[in-house]
C-alpha cells in the first residue's frame, strides 16, 4: 500500500484518486491532502495497520492554542 500525503489548498481530502484500465480505483493507492499553512489550525494523525483490509487509519486533531494566543 502506498499513501501520499500532502498540503496544498487548506482543505481535507482522503481518495484514491487513481483508476485502472477499467476505471476503478487503483486499491494499494491513497492519498490524503492535509490542511495548508499558514492558516492550518487542524493536523492529521495517521496509523498504519498492517493486515487490514484499510491500512490507513486518519484522525483529524485540532492545534491546540496556548492562553492568550
Amino acid at each position: 500500500p502506498i499513501l501520499l500525503l500532502h498540503g496544498d489548498t487548506h482543505s481535507f481530502k482522503l481518495e484514491r484518486p487513481l483508476l485502472d484500465a477499467r476505471g476503478q480505483p487503483v486499491r494499494h493507492f491513497t492519498r490524503l491532502e492535509c490542511f495548508g499553512t499558514p492558516m492550518a489550525s487542524s493536523w492529521a494523525r495517521v496509523t498504519v495497520m498492517p493486515g487490514r483490509p484499510t491500512r490507513f487509519f486518519v484522525a483529524i486533531r485540532e492545534l491546540e492554542r496556548p492562553p492568550g494566543f
